[in-house]
């Protein structure tokens, strides 16, 4: 409940976050559409890449964390102690806070999306299939937990460097190239594809929105499912390594 509050009366920082993702998209939309125009691109691909920014930026408000800066800071200044005192998991509590965030963030996109309905003609080339529907819900939950445990890692180098923010840098640069955030990762070269595809990051954006625009087998499906757990379960595991090895270094005084 308390976080549900906090993201209404922060509501005006979620929507500047919505527009910074929006901004890119609405770039990349317009350089797509003027290579149609120029015939530098068949028009087909154009309205694929068009489809794959709308469903890129959906995906980011499902599943992206948001919470390593804030955290970052609380255990620089040591203010993170007195979360250490409640009688609750502070993963826990941040794992709570990220979902309510995505939820309404996800919830202050839609009016946006809805003024941009000429667009979604588009989507005809979604498929619909209820085997993939499945597939693709099973892949952004396990993606949630993937980016979660990614950022509560990189929370956590904070114990040992003082200047740890630029781990989130590396991580936004790394979704955005290794996970085709930004653009498809079909655009670079076949060995960047391959390191990419065995990343976690290439569940956050390519494996989904490949499960939406294009028809996968069952046995694929399955395949990428495990994956995708198995990166959610290495990720857990060092992240309670990690935390050990951290709060055995944690102290604070006063306050």
């Amino acid at each position: 409940m308390v976080a549900w509050q906090q993201t209404i009366a922060y509501r005006g920082e979620s929507i500047v976050w919505f527009i910074l993702e929006l901004l890119p998209m609405i770039y990349l939309v317009n350089l797509w559409m003027s290579l149609d125009k120029t015939g530098k691109m068949p028009a087909e691909k154009v309205g694929w890449l068009i489809v794959y920014q709308f469903l890129a930026l959906g995906i980011a408000r499902l599943t992206a964390s948001h919470f390593d800066d804030w955290v970052i800071e609380s255990i620089k200044d040591g203010s993170v102690g007195h979360n250490f005192l409640k009688p609750f998991s502070y993963r826990g509590f941040l794992l709570a806070n990220e979902f309510t965030w995505r939820v309404s963030g996800f919830i202050y996109m839609i009016p946006t999306l809805l003024l941009l309905i000429p667009v979604w003609g588009l989507v005809s080339r979604v498929h619909l299939e209820i085997n993939q529907i499945f597939f693709v819900l099973g892949i952004l939950f396990l993606a949630f937990f993937q980016r979660f445990f990614v950022s509560y890692l990189i929370t956590l180098t904070a114990y040992w460097f003082q200047e740890a923010k630029f781990m989130v840098h590396l991580k936004w640069m790394l979704e955005g190239l290794l996970g085709g955030a930004w653009i498809p990762v079909y655009f670079y070269p076949l060995w960047f594809q391959r390191v990419s595809s065995v990343s976690p990051f290439y569940f956050w954006y390519t494996i989904p929105i490949n499960g939406l625009l294009s028809k996968i087998s069952w046995q694929a499906q399955l395949q990428q499912l495990f994956l995708a757990f198995l990166w959610v379960i290495i990720l857990w595991f060092v992240a309670n390594k990690v935390e050990k090895a951290a709060m055995s270094k944690f102290s604070a005084v006063g306050g």
